[in-house]
């Protein structure tokens, strides 16, 4: 209260002495008058003139202003014990009119509250970015370190050691930063450059160089800029990408083995995922890998087709007369090596299926011209392994209704399902490990892994009870049968 009346008396006495100058000062005024029309006059022949900071002078509004924001800061807790002294001189010099002077103390005090603002903006900056590392389980417990100390200096008022333990809190977070992303450089420089035969890419699959500069780039980028939110997307996409090369990688055994003469139309699906993937088009990528996969599909399983009329027309060459099969089978394989695949296996089966009717009915006449009665010996020759089989179902079931084998195949069933269902939690346990500690998957594999073990153990938990509960009926039943055997045997005791 009593500074503010200060401030009050101050301005009334700036005001007066506004309109009532003591005669002292018509000298000076003439003064300011000669100085003002010297550099109206250079300003007309074209010479630059220019007063400290851009202002001849300030004003008592503008001095309320800046005390105003000083005032505001203090509010908030940070100390003005430095800003303070220098607006009270500058109202001191205001008082006695040496403007030079009360220039000097404003522009000092401006450039004072300038740095206290840019460090709280720092500040919060780097406390947004440290609350997003934990957010992703990161250690950042040297940075909050730095962070705290700094935050403690600039509540004291001491800017320059607030600004030392800043850059030392932007320095451990850049350093945690990269190593947790910084393997994607690594990752990225693997997909452009795998050597063939390493089980990652092969030679004729890999990225261009352009794009790991580019992407390379990116990363460094989001890397300075502590930009979690761009790191994450990115390592997400070359997680994608990696899945897409190593689907080309399989489907390059796939093509290899189907033997095709021409295949340009796979070569060019997958230049154009490629191409996809170096524009960061996945998902026109992903597309493009479910044609090639469905297209891969479609020629195995006509080659599967293929082969199996080639070996049964192999087989029953010398029952039958397959030559006019033999030349449809070179059409059919004229029709695969064109990639017309739906047709060639359309033909394929139905050949299949017609060698099939024509050894029917040669088996058929075959039988017709044999005696259609015989003996127990050729009988017993021809079918004495369907007998052996049907007496062996015969003494398995006689057994199955046996009590202690009941309880020895459930209790086995029980034991199987909850081995199962340890080993499912041990490999969530792992996978949790992997994801959260290791970081050495990403969260979609860990989600659908996840989402796959927890429906298994659903599975199991429904099928334990009704076992369990099957194992005690069969231990009752069983318990029953042997007190009603005891009775029994009881009785002809007593009756001898």
């Amino acid at each position: 209260m009593k500074r503010a009346r200060e401030q009050r008396r101050q301005e009334r006495v700036i005001r007066r002495t506004s309109h009532a100058q003591p005669a002292s000062h018509h000298l000076i005024q003439l003064i300011h008058l000669t100085v003002f029309l010297l550099i109206v006059s250079l300003y007309v022949l074209g010479v630059p003139v220019q007063t400290a900071a851009g202002l001849e002078s300030i004003t008592l509004d503008q001095l309320e202003a800046l005390q105003q924001k000083a005032d505001d800061l203090q509010a908030s807790g940070i100390n003005m014990e430095q800003v303070h002294p220098l607006l009270n001189q500058t109202r001191e010099y205001l008082l006695h009119h040496e403007q030079q002077l009360a220039m000097q103390k404003y522009q000092k005090a401006v450039t004072l509250i300038g740095e206290i603002q840019r460090l709280q903006t720092a500040l919060d900056t780097e406390q947004k970015l440290i609350a997003d590392m934990q957010k992703r389980n990161m250690d950042t417990g040297a940075a909050e370190e730095h962070l705290a100390q700094a935050s403690e200096e600039f509540i004291l008022g001491n800017t320059k050691g607030a600004d030392r333990h800043l850059r030392e809190t932007e320095e451990a977070a850049s350093r945690i930063i990269r190593e947790r992303y910084g393997p994607l450089l690594d990752r990225v420089k693997d997909l452009a450059e795998a050597p063939p035969g390493t089980g990652t890419v092969s030679s004729e699959r890999t990225l261009s160089r352009e794009w790991m500069d580019r992407t390379d780039t990116l990363i460094d980028e989001s890397l300075s800029k502590g930009d979690l939110d761009r790191l994450d997307a990115m390592e997400q996409n070359i997680g994608r990408i990696e899945q897409f090369m190593g689907t080309l990688q399989e489907d390059r055994k796939t093509e290899d083995l189907l033997l095709l003469e021409d295949e340009t139309m796979f070569d060019d699906l997958e230049a154009e995922i490629i191409l996809r993937i170096e524009l960061n088009q996945l998902d026109g990528a992903a597309l493009r890998m479910g044609r090639l996969k469905q297209l891969l599909a479609e020629a195995s399983q006509t080659k599967e087709s293929i082969d199996n009329l080639q070996g049964q027309i192999e087989k029953h060459r010398d029952d039958l007369d397959l030559e006019p099969e033999k030349q449809e089978l070179i059409v059919i394989r004229k029709l695969f090596s064109k990639h017309q695949f739906s047709r060639a296996k359309e033909q394929a089966d139905g050949l299949l299926q017609k060698i099939d009717d024509r050894r029917a009915q040669h088996l058929i006449m075959k039988s017709l011209e044999q005696p259609k009665t015989i003996g127990f010996s050729e009988m017993l020759r021809r079918y004495w392994s369907q007998g052996l089989f049907v007496l062996v179902i015969i003494i398995f079931l006689a057994l199955l209704v046996s009590t202690p084998l009941k309880e020895s195949m459930v209790n086995r069933k029980i034991e199987k399902y909850k081995k199962e269902q340890e080993t499912i939690l041990s490999l969530i346990r792992r996978r949790q490990t992997e994801y959260f500690k290791e970081r050495a998957i990403s969260k979609t594999d860990y989600d659908e892994s996840y989402e796959r073990f927890q429906d298994r153990l659903a599975i199991i938990e429904s099928r334990l009870p009704p076992l369990e509960k099957r194992l005690e009926e069969i231990k009752e039943k069983g318990k029953d049968k042997k007190d009603q055997k005891r009775q029994n045997g009881n009785k002809e005791e007593e009756h001898r």
